[in-house]
């Protein structure tokens, strides 16, 4: 579950980059060599904005994972007093 909210944060974050950059693909290439071979424009940009997404792709998983475990741990603590 963390993993779906990270990566779904971190691509509409990146999404709204992409056009407030104003990058454009101009036909259906191979992904991230797309601004080599000029399938892409401008191609610093694109870079720029592929870099912040997975920056915060990475952050999200990060912390969101951090916070499922422990909430995870605590109700595991809590069903253990409960036993006993």
């Amino acid at each position: 579950l963390p993993m779906i909210t990270a990566n779904t944060l971190a691509g509409g974050i990146t999404g709204v980059l992409v056009i407030a950059f104003g990058i454009k693909r101009l036909a259906p290439g191979l992904g991230i060599f797309d601004p080599l071979i000029g399938l892409m424009s401008p191609v610093g940009s694109f870079y720029l904005v592929l870099a912040i997404g997975l920056a915060l792709n990475i952050s999200f998983i990060i912390v969101l994972k951090g916070l499922w475990l422990r909430r995870k741990a605590k109700a595991a603590q809590q069903e253990l007093v409960h036993e006993h």
